[in-house]
């Protein structure tokens, strides 16, 4: 496989055009099946974590900052009408998280996400921490669509703060 075409490159040589419109986030990532390590920049995921809200919350406005060291910071007013409530949030912004930390036996770990053609993501897989004698259980889900790409996340964490921007 020529593995500098993109998975847009492929569908449209494939027959015409992609079936939905293709994130350019997505459309960048080498598509090769063999390839087992594939890398989304933090930046990047902030683009994609403004790109869920704004899909999700279409009328609240969101402020997204990259924090130092490996986190995202999103912050919102809570307070107005019609504003999600913090723990929505958090759960839409779940799988952008590229890590978590088991405070039972002071240990982070990586989580890998799904990669959607259209810039949307889905929970991947995790090791947790069960085999160190933590508390996290791992998890690996079914990829949710044929043309989703296992990818590790720029971030660790991202931080809702629902009081303003």
């Amino acid at each position: 496989m020529n593995t500098n075409n993109t998975w847009h490159d492929l569908l449209t040589k494939a027959g015409g055009t992609p079936p939905v419109p293709v994130n350019p986030i997505y459309a960048a990532i080498d598509p090769d099946p063999n390839r087992t390590w594939r890398y989304v920049s933090r930046k990047d995921t902030a683009t994609l974590v403004r790109l869920a809200l704004k899909r999700a919350y279409p009328r609240t406005k969101f402020g997204v900052r990259m924090t130092p060291g490996y986190s995202i910071d999103v912050r919102y007013d809570g307070s107005a009408a019609g504003a999600p409530r913090k723990s929505d949030v958090v759960s839409l912004l779940a799988p952008y998280e590229g890590g978590g930390f088991d405070g039972m036996i002071d240990m982070s770990y990586k989580m890998k996400s799904w990669l959607l053609p259209d810039g949307s993501v889905a929970l991947g897989e995790s090791a947790g921490t069960y085999g160190s004698g933590g508390s996290v259980p791992g998890f690996k889900y079914a990829p949710p669509s044929d043309a989703a790409l296992l990818v590790t996340l720029g971030n660790d964490y991202i931080f809702v703060t629902d009081r303003g921007l």
